[in-house]
């Protein structure tokens, strides 16, 4: 019906024309014949202002006849509250404002964090950081990662730059980590969330932040959150780790966990099923193997335990030569690793270059403080940077420590001799025994394998990637050679300076580090820590533990 407001079913311009219409589609016959643009059925859209409401509503509304003007009807303001209001069945949550807010913000600060991280990677051509990229790809997240995750981002933005830090931003990344410590105890706390991935992720990612941020002053917190993330990997098996997240991060934990087992106790990582099931699926890479052959260390220290105990020297010469046996086995090991990984590379694995930077240790026989290091070396990438470091650092505790043995040897050698002729004048009949072993060559020189570590440190310091990387073999650099007093302290004191430059640079838990603790003898329990600590220390952490508890 022409002219009855709102009932019209005519193209737009025999409406405006208040002519009849064929209602032909897409164009009608009226607009054809006369020449004339067919506007089509469209009904113009129009926009309702009216006030937010906290509730979700959707409204109908149907416009008044236009004019006979070509003016578009006015509608009034008020008009809107006036409007049909048709509840939704299932109304879609909406976020308030405020928490648009605070997700826009978190957003921002996870991708400033991973874009950085992930440029990163792709220039060092790292693998073990992958974790953290896959985060944002989860199915689902859990209040325990999500705090969790932006302590961490948080924290790492206020300190991207070394001379001026965002106070603000890392007392607001501790209120997160706090908050994620409560989230994760209670998620651990229920059946149905502790064997998630997205809960393995918040729980590494804690102990991350205790790296960076070391809040309580000591390692207390990282070593709790590293034994809380070992039992939780160990319950959930090594068939739960073969793919996607928490495969990565399985394979950043086994490093954290070839470390810590250097305190001469074995692991669940040290078994076949550890080395094998969770790499079913995904081939190991030549980082991988090496970390295979650092797990065996505490077989080693073991019987190195063992010789201590022993007083008969005959007995103990015959459990060093034991000893001495299974070391070559190791070296040949590493020799054929060491041969794989270079017959793998397109060229050389790293190669000398003038170094950047002056780090003058004064010589106590020279008026003069020439530069230990001019030389610094360079890697083919920051995958191979990394494993080359760890490879140097297992080779430094193998060959020192093959120099004490055969130290032992050498000690113990003429007292067996006499036994065993004593024995033989007796009537005696001696045991066989192989009392030569086969020389040491240039395992001797085991200094020059710790100066190669000094000299690596430049290239895998340029990102927070390295800097996790070269903090272990550093520190084991120290341990190693204060072994010898006098002999090679430069050598100790440039390595001390650039264990600083990562303190500078954000790692907390540098500070912390057992930097005289021979390798092998263990780390201090938490008891003998808080020993160590200050009064002021031992208050913060006294608060901290009340505030927070132990997850």
């Amino acid at each position: 019906m022409v002219g009855v407001p709102g009932r019209s079913k005519a193209c737009n311009t025999c409406r405006r024309r208040k002519i009849a219409c064929s209602l032909e589609r897409p164009h009608c016959f009226q607009c054809i014949k006369s020449g004339r643009q067919c506007l089509g059925y469209q009904k113009e859209r129009v926009f309702v202002t009216s006030a937010p409401s906290s509730e979700p509503y959707a409204t109908s509304w149907r416009p008044d006849a236009y004019s006979k003007t070509t003016e578009e009807p006015q509608r009034p303001v008020a008009a809107a509250h006036t409007a049909a209001v048709v509840p939704l069945v299932k109304p879609i949550a909406v976020p308030r404002n405020e928490s648009l807010e605070k997700s826009a913000i978190r957003q921002s600060v996870l991708s400033t964090f991973l874009s950085s991280r992930l440029h990163q990677a792709a220039k060092s051509g790292a693998r073990a950081i992958s974790w953290i990229a896959m985060i944002p790809d989860l199915p689902q997240t859990t209040q325990a990662l999500e705090m969790a995750a932006f302590a961490v981002c948080t924290a790492r933005i206020a300190r991207s730059s070394l001379f001026d830090v965002d106070d603000r931003l890392v007392h607001e990344s501790l209120k997160l980590y706090g908050q994620g410590l409560q989230a994760t105890r209670r998620a651990l706390s229920d059946p149905k969330l502790m064997w998630k991935d997205e809960v393995l992720v918040a729980c590494v990612l804690l102990g991350l932040y205790e790296v960076f941020e070391c809040p309580s002053n000591s390692r207390s917190g990282y070593l709790s959150h590293f034994d809380g993330c070992a039992k939780l990997i160990q319950l959930r098996g090594p068939h739960a780790h073969k793919h996607g997240i928490a495969h990565s991060i399985f394979l950043a934990f086994r490093t954290m966990g070839a470390l810590e087992s250097l305190i001469r106790k074995n692991t669940y990582l040290s078994r076949p099923s550890w080395k094998t099931i969770p790499f079913s699926a995904i081939p190991k890479s030549p980082f991988d193997r090496v970390i295979d052959i650092y797990l065996e260390a505490p077989a080693m220290f073991a019987l190195a335990d063992e010789l201590v105990k022993i007083t008969s020297p005959y007995e103990q010469f015959k459990k060093a030569t034991n000893l001495a046996e299974l070391s070559w086995d190791l070296d040949r090991a590493l020799n054929e690793f060491y041969d794989d990984l270079k017959a793998s590379a397109n060229g050389p694995l790293y190669w000398p270059v003038f170094s950047t930077t002056s780090e003058k240790v004064k010589d106590l026989e020279r008026e003069e403080e020439p530069d230990i290091f001019p030389v610094q070396y360079e890697f083919i990438d920051g995958r191979v940077g990394g494993t080359v470091m760890f490879y140097w650092a297992i080779c430094l505790i193998h060959h020192s420590g093959m120099c004490q043995l055969y130290k032992l040897l050498d000690e113990l050698r003429p007292l067996v001799i006499a036994a065993m002729k004593e024995s033989e004048d007796s009537g005696g009949e001696n045991e066989t025994i192989k009392l030569e072993q086969p020389p040491l060559e240039h395992r001797k020189d085991f200094v020059e394998i710790a100066r190669n570590i000094c000299q690596g440190v430049e290239f895998c310091i340029q990102d927070d990637l390295g800097q996790s990387v070269v903090t272990s073999p550093l520190n084991i650099v120290i341990n190693i050679l204060c072994q010898w007093p006098g002999l090679y302290d430069r050598e100790i004191e440039w390595a001390r300076r650039a264990l600083d430059r990562l303190e500078q640079r954000g790692v907390a838990i540098v500070k912390y580090l057992p930097q005289h603790t021979p390798v092998g003898e263990g780390r201090p329990s938490l008891e003998e820590e808080w020993e160590q600590l200050s009064p002021a220390q031992k208050q913060g952490r006294a608060e901290w533990d009340s505030a927070f508890g132990e997850w």
